[in-house]
């Protein structure tokens, strides 16, 4: 359900409601905003930790290491520490097409 139309149905159930139930209607409303807030804040940081971990592991792969120690080291699965190896074999660096070009 989108934010406009959340927005529209606690506005519908204010105006319906009794005078005295319609400030406990728009608390809950915001109440449930500040808890979408949150998810959301939340949700960005963990994609943020997780990019962080792949850049690292990019990183460390590219240095040479091994994916077990790259998976240990980043909390990320091996599963998907293999994965980004594969994808670093199949599209090499800015720095190694360079050298290639020369």
């Amino acid at each position: 359900m989108s934010n406009q139309a959340s927005e529209e149905i606690f506005e519908k159930l204010s105006q319906a409601a009794p005078p005295g139930r319609r400030k406990r209607i728009m608390t809950i409303a915001e109440h449930l905003r500040q808890q979408g807030r949150q998810e959301g804040r939340q949700e960005g940081r963990q994609e943020g930790l997780e990019k962080g971990q792949v850049k690292i592991a990019r990183n460390l792969l590219r240095a040479g290491s091994e994916p077990k120690f790259v998976a240990k080291n980043t909390g990320l699965l091996l599963a998907k520490v293999e994965e980004i190896q594969a994808s670093l074999k199949k599209k090499p660096s800015s720095a190694k097409k360079l050298l290639k070009s020369k």
